[in-house]
């Protein structure tokens, strides 16, 4: 999934397609499915094992999570039995979710033999080539007016304790897991997933790295794809379906990013077993794999890697540089500190980094700054000598008025166009003129021990930062005095509504229609009454008993008290809707 900042009138959206692709036979099928000729291995063989070859023959699937294999799409219910129903109220559904009893299934055997055999059974339905139409949906964001960071914590899974988080492309928020077992694990925020926000549920069948996995992102075919510090890459399916790719066999995968390119591209960096050559590698959907040393510094270890103008930027944690990467795969460092070896690490300590519409942002965990860059003032190389950056600002964070003590970690740009970065057992807040602002209440668990820093804070759902914390998840939520961030995504026949509310309230949208920039009143749609946190409405275009007309329209989220006054609204998103 892609984001892209849209200007409309009255309105600044992003604007977000989600695509699925075809693929050619023999390649990495779509939800974790390939189509396999070979039968599954008896339990204690060597099944799934990693082995040299092509590409296709290292690739490893299982199903399922924990408890049972997972079906690759929800099955048919029984209407008495779903755990949702539809409400038509003035032009729109209203969804609502409930707890019901529900038929209960046989258990699955979690013996080797059985559980192999139903993943071969479900998989053994998709034929080669096979490949699921995927509509393609715009979703646009609507922001608060005035917000402001609001703190939550929500519990995980004890002994799973998050160690990198990211949103995925069914608005639920992902993360991965070490603590007592490597995995991933899916918090219901606002998906489908049972309807109830705080539903947690952790994915470990099939993922196996000896050293845990470090950073996960949300790829542009809809999945997940996390690295494992012992040399493999997963993908998994919103489903929880698990498939790997064995990368590097002497370990030391760690950030990961989706490209402008339609791939996945990683930063490798030195191993846990022993010192390779550092290098950069890309992954395709479908899981060819290729790595790109050349040009980069030996020993260096890139840790991060983000996408920005085009090409990927990555840091190197011990030379002191940052590098550039084009699709072609073509390297150009950057030298910002005095190098340093593996040896101490004093002096450089280039960490994590962020892109947002105008500069890099790079965290320096060893001098305890931030730099602000802009790309283009990065002078070309000359053969066999880094290139250097012009007018790198070094926002100091040592001296805060928060007291805070740590170093700056894992850097992200937030949906308030500002930055944001671990710091401690704090978040720290940077505008892009440099000011910085510190929240310790961001450690809402009260232990006062520093938040993880290694690719730690990501971007969630409907304009939501994620964090992990112990045991949990942190997230910041950018609100007004009711409204936080939200979104309208369009489909042929109606649109959906999901966000998030500060308190209980009713909500309802004002529709106007946009003419050359003049804008006409066209009415109003209840959207019903919801309690604190997610909701999702679904709309079918009408307003009264009247379907709009195909048109440009700016839609306004607002929220009403009892006597239908309104007492909070978001900024307008102007769109084409109707017809």
């Amino acid at each position: 999934m892609r984001r892209r900042t849209v200007n409309g009138p009255g309105a600044s959206i992003d604007a977000v397609t989600t695509t699925r692709r075809r693929h050619p036979d023999g390649a990495l099928p779509p939800n974790g499915a390939p189509v396999t000729n070979e039968l599954p291995a008896a339990a204690g063989t060597a099944a799934n094992q990693i082995t040299a070859g092509s590409v296709a023959s290292r690739l490893c699937v299982r199903c399922g999570d924990r408890e049972r294999p997972e079906p690759l799409a929800p099955a048919r219910r029984n209407p008495s039995q779903d755990a949702s129903h539809t409400t038509r109220r003035g032009g729109n559904e209203l969804m609502r979710h409930h707890n019901t009893k529900r038929r209960s299934r046989p258990r699955v055997p979690r013996t080797g033999i059985l559980a192999a055999a139903a993943c071969a059974i479900m998989l053994a339905a998709v034929p080669a080539g096979a490949s699921a139409a995927h509509e393609r949906f715009q979703e646009l964001r609507i922001t608060p007016t005035d917000p402001v960071p609001v703190f939550s914590l929500w519990p995980v899974t004890a002994g799973f304790a998050p160690t990198s988080v990211t949103g995925g492309s069914d608005n639920n928020v992902w993360y991965t897991e070490g603590g007592m077992a490597a995995g991933v694990g899916r918090l219901t925020f606002a998906g489908r997933n049972d309807g109830r926000a705080g539903l947690v549920k952790d994915f470990t069948h099939g993922i196996q790295d000896r050293y845990g996995l470090l950073d996960i992102t949300a790829g542009p075919d809809g999945n997940l794809w996390a690295t494992g510090y012992g040399g493999e890459i997963f993908r998994v399916t919103p489903q929880g379906v698990v498939s790997h790719q064995s990368v590097a066999p002497y370990g030391g995968l760690q950030g990961i990013t989706a490209g402008p390119d339609g791939k996945l591209w990683f930063a490798a960096g030195t191993g846990p077993d022993a010192a390779f050559d550092p290098a950069v590698g890309q992954i395709t959907t479908h899981g060819a794999v290729k790595e790109f040393g050349t040009g980069i510094a030996p020993r260096s270890t890139p840790v991060d890697i983000t996408e920005a103008d085009g090409d990927l930027w990555f840091t190197e944690f011990f030379s002191g540089r940052i590098g550039r990467i084009t699709p072609q795969g073509l390297v150009s460092e950057f030298q910002l500190l005095p190098e340093t070896g593996q040896a101490t690490f004093a002096g450089s300590g280039l960490f994590s980094i962020a892109a947002d519409a105008g500069y890099l942002w790079v965290t320096d965990v060893n001098n305890d700054s931030v730099y602000r860059i802009l790309p283009g003032e990065c002078s070309t190389p000359r053969a066999g000598t880094p290139g250097g950056c012009d007018n790198v600002v070094d926002i100091g964070l040592a001296n805060n008025a928060a007291g805070v003590t740590g170093a700056p970690g894992s850097v992200v740009v937030g949906p308030d166009g500002d930055v944001w970065a671990t710091y401690g057992s704090a978040l720290v807040r940077m505008t892009p003129q440099g000011q910085s602002t510190f929240f310790p209440q961001a450690n809402a668990s009260g232990g006062g021990g520093a938040l993880p820093s290694s690719q730690s804070i990501g971007s969630g759902p409907f304009g939501t930062l994620w964090y992990p914390e112990g045991d949990g998840l942190g997230e910041v939520s950018f609100c007004s005095t009711v409204l936080c961030g939200s979104q309208l995504t369009q489909k042929p026949d109606s649109a959906e509504l999901s966000g998030s509310l500060r308190r209980a309230s009713s909500i309802g949208i004002l529709i106007q229609r946009d003419g050359h920039g003049r804008l006409e009143p066209v009415g109003h749609v209840p959207l019903g009454h919801h309690p604190a946190g997610p909701f999702s409405v679904r709309w079918t275009l009408r307003v009264g008993d009247r379907r709009l007309p195909a048109g440009r329209y700016a839609i306004t989220l607002r929220a009403l008290n009892n006597h239908r006054q309104v007492i909070d609204k978001a900024a307008p998103v102007t769109t084409s809707l109707g017809g």
